[in-house]
């Protein structure tokens, strides 16, 4: 598991006069690995670095029953044996059934033996490189699509000659006018024929270029009013036409929204900064409990208000204590306008330990289970993370609650989205609400089980779904690696202490119909 800035350096040294092969450099249990495109960046510039191996290809779990379309698996400490490894043999790409786990898609995108570069992409012009050492790249077709916010604009097929090891120019016939919005150039490698591995058409690779991210906000009609402040002993209601906040004036955060009479906080919004470990949270989650990330008390220094005619504002200050320590700095502001939205701004940081990561840091936002349907602008449609999204792309993709959620085998961290900038979510009734990235993208999950349960749950099929739908929209979510055999994460993937996060996200309540993407 040598890092990837090592084996460049051994690559690099002139005195080295082997070829660079690491049996073993990246860990695929659970939800990761999350540094592949790294190791292969690495190994595609550098030609005496030739590969490596992955850790591993099949979950070796026990069956214990269910059914075919749920299956129950076990592991060590399933059977009453005292001495195992506990679910350290749940480690590969694939379910025990061969299912694929999201991994070994993302394993696909970074191996695929070619590779796609912008020369001008907004003229058409790309490089199209082919990897292959032996043979050419007629056994496939190439379909292309332009697309400005999610929908296709023009599309194609390409059919390349390129010879092994060698490249060509690709000229594809766009616009010559590029529509305002974010724009991507998507590709398709299929295959031309029947193989005897795979059909005609097979999917063997995709590639996405972005030209430009200039995303454009939903539209939605909005009745604005003089906000309305009011306090009480207990809350702070903020008032505007049929929609009405509330808070708690205890801590100052939002307890509930309600729009024409639907109330659509189970419970009250918090600032999340922890996540179901994941597999390759191992190491990291025992500092993680050293240091009191699960047991902090909330300590709140202050709630300020104030109110005019276009907008009502709560802010608040807040520390969360561990072992004597303010281990996170948080402040809240939210800013309620005259057309009934609410804007939500986070300022955090975590205090300097022996952490060298933390899971992450947003706003959770406990909705009703009725909220179940999505909408979304971000990297998808599978999970994706800052570290481990080759597989997903950006572009608009419906979910829900229930489909969103990945189910590891031992639960964990999943479902995350990331580069979001918006979602929108909402009942089967159509109403519900509209997430809108007012600066920097956000991550988000959104799921039934809480991250207590997937925490503290040994097995997947002991998870049961909660009378909730959880909503958590994060300014940074870490990333995957692979320590729990591997290096740490890179830095840049990672939450740390000594850096300040910011997010600041708009809020609509509003029903799906009227918003025009």
């Amino acid at each position: 598991y040598a890092p990837v800035p090592d084996a460049i350096k051994y690559c690099e040294d002139e005195n080295e006069k082997f070829p660079y092969f690491l049996c073993e450099y990246s860990h695929a249990m659970g939800n990761g690995p999350g540094d592949l495109r790294d190791y292969w960046d690495a190994i595609y510039s550098h030609d005496n670095f030739f590969g490596g191996c992955i850790w591993e290809l099949t979950d070796h779990g026990a069956f214990l029953g269910g059914t075919p379309e749920h299956p129950e698996y076990g592991y060590g400490g399933s059977f009453g044996d005292p001495i195992h490894s506990g679910n350290f043999c749940m480690d590969g790409f694939l379910f025990p059934d061969r299912r694929l786990h999201t991994s070994m898609l993302e394993a696909k995108e970074v191996m695929k033996p070619y590779r796609i570069t912008a020369k001008n992409a907004a003229k058409g012009r790309f490089v199209l490189e082919n990897l292959k050492n032996f043979t050419s790249l007629d056994d496939i077709s190439i379909l292309w699509t332009l697309e400005v916010d999610g929908n296709a604009i023009a599309s194609g097929i390409y059919l390349p000659t390129t010879a092994p090891e060698s490249a060509e120019n690709m000229v594809l016939p766009f616009p010559k006018e590029m529509p305002i919005g974010t724009v991507t150039a998507n590709f398709v490698f299929a295959t031309r024929e029947a193989t005897e591995w795979a059909d005609a058409g097979y999917e063997m690779g995709r590639t996405q270029i972005l030209l430009e991210r200039n995303d454009r906000k939903p539209a939605v009609k909005t009745v604005c009013a003089k906000p309305v402040l009011t306090e009480n002993d207990g809350t702070i209601t903020i008032s505007v036409a049929n929609t009405v906040y509330t808070f708690d004036k205890a801590d100052g955060m939002l307890s509930q929204i309600t729009e024409n009479g639907l109330s659509m906080l189970k419970e009250k919004t918090e600032v999340c900064y922890t996540r179901a470990p994941m597999d390759n949270d191992r190491s990291p989650n025992v500092r993680w409990k050293r240091v009191g990330l699960y047991d902090t008390k909330k300590v709140c220094d202050w709630v300020k208000t104030s109110v005019n005619s276009k907008c009502a504002k709560v802010s608040t200050k807040l520390h969360f204590d561990a072992n004597g320590i303010k281990l996170i700095k948080a402040t809240v502001t939210y800013t309620v306008a005259e057309d009934g939205t609410l804007d939500v701004t986070l300022d955090a940081s975590f205090a300097k330990t022996e952490c060298y990561v933390y899971p992450r840091i947003g706003i959770l936002f406990p909705l009703i289970k009725d909220i179940e349907k999505a909408t979304y602008f971000g990297y998808g449609p599978m999970e994706s993370y800052i570290d481990k999204r080759l597989a997903a792309r950006l572009g608009k993709f419906k979910t829900s609650a229930t489909e969103n959620f990945f189910e590891y085998l031992f639960p964990q961290e999943n479902g995350a989205h990331y580069s979001t900038s918006w979602l929108e979510v909402h009942t089967h009734a159509t109403q519900g609400l509209l997430f809108t990235a007012m600066d920097e993208p956000f991550s988000f999950n959104m799921s039934h089980y809480s991250i207590e349960q997937l925490r503290n749950a040994p097995y997947a099929h002991s998870l049961e779904e909660e009378d909730a739908t959880y909503v958590n929209i994060d300014a940074f979510m870490s990333g995957c690696g692979s320590h729990a055999c591997g290096p740490r994460m890179a830095e840049e993937y990672s939450t740390t202490s000594g850096k300040k996060y910011k997010t600041t996200f708009k809020v609509t309540p509003c029903r799906s119909g009227d918003i025009k993407f």
